[in-house]
């Protein structure tokens, strides 16, 4: 494997995925995460950050994705809700595959971008709750293809860019299907 040595890698993947966050004074808000629109990095993230991001990601549209399934309304947002979990845990699972990372790890823990981002779909109601959520999910969406299309083309692991070559093919689609339902104008069902 070339730049990181596979057991070198494998522990660094296991650490991400288990309890690495930010580091110390490293901004919430870094590239790769929601709510932030950086233009694509000029160096190939190494294989460490990468995982790092991914994981976090993947974790978000889950936790996300289930609340959308409590909050929303409307049956084509449950829908991708339900969508984003299935293909995330996946996701998940594929990307431990790549690592060769066979031990159960922890999820992945967000960041305070990803945590505010939550807290505000969390506390906000239907039917603002429905046009929030499918605005997050086309940021984050945007921000992880351009992380796995650039680790992809570059990143410094050959099965970590295969599998990043993947996941830009899913989120393709998710953005695919945000659009779709972006450009329906479903009303909620009536009540009482």
């Amino acid at each position: 494997m070339a730049g990181v040595g596979r057991a070198v890698l494998m522990t660094l993947a296991i650490a991400c995925v288990a309890g690495c966050g930010p580091a110390e004074g490293q901004r919430a808000g870094d590239a790769g995460l929601p709510g932030r629109r950086d233009a694509p990095a000029t160096s190939p993230l190494a294989a460490n950050e990468y995982l790092r991001r991914a994981a976090a990601i993947d974790q978000f549209e889950i936790q996300s994705g289930r609340m959308a399934l409590q909050k929303s309304d409307r049956e084509d947002i449950r829908a991708l809700g339900r969508l984003l979990i299935d293909d995330h845990i996946r996701a998940t699972a594929r990307l431990r595959e790549a690592t060769d990372m066979t031990a159960e790890a922890a999820p992945a823990p967000l960041d305070s971008a990803q945590q505010a981002r939550l807290r505000e779909l969390q506390t906000t109601q239907t039917p603002e709750f429905n046009r929030l959520f499918l605005d997050i999910q086309r940021a984050a969406h945007e921000q992880a293809l351009a992380l796995h299309r650039g680790y992809a083309s570059g990143g410094d692991d050959v099965a970590l860019r295969i599998a990043a070559g993947e996941f830009a093919a899913l989120v393709q689609k998710h953005l695919e299907e945000l659009e779709r339902i972006r450009g329906t104008r479903s009303a909620p069902p009536p009540r009482g």
